[in-house]
């Protein structure tokens, strides 16, 4: 699961390129968002089945 934050409050609507990604060791993969524009720098959260919750500031 991913969402977008944005000055502590949830970015929406938000439009993914992929909604279902596996990925296994070693595999990576770019996912798209698409978003109306916000005045802070937006940070993606990503949690899933297996993997610790993680932050990353979005590009």
């Amino acid at each position: 699961r991913a969402d977008l934050f944005a000055g502590g409050k949830q970015v929406l609507p938000i439009r993914w390129s992929d909604n279902d990604v596996t990925l296994w060791p070693g595999e990576q993969q770019t996912i798209t968002a698409r978003y109306s524009a916000t005045s802070a720098k937006p940070d993606v959260r990503v949690n899933g089945f297996n993997v610790p919750d993680q932050t990353h500031r979005a590009s």
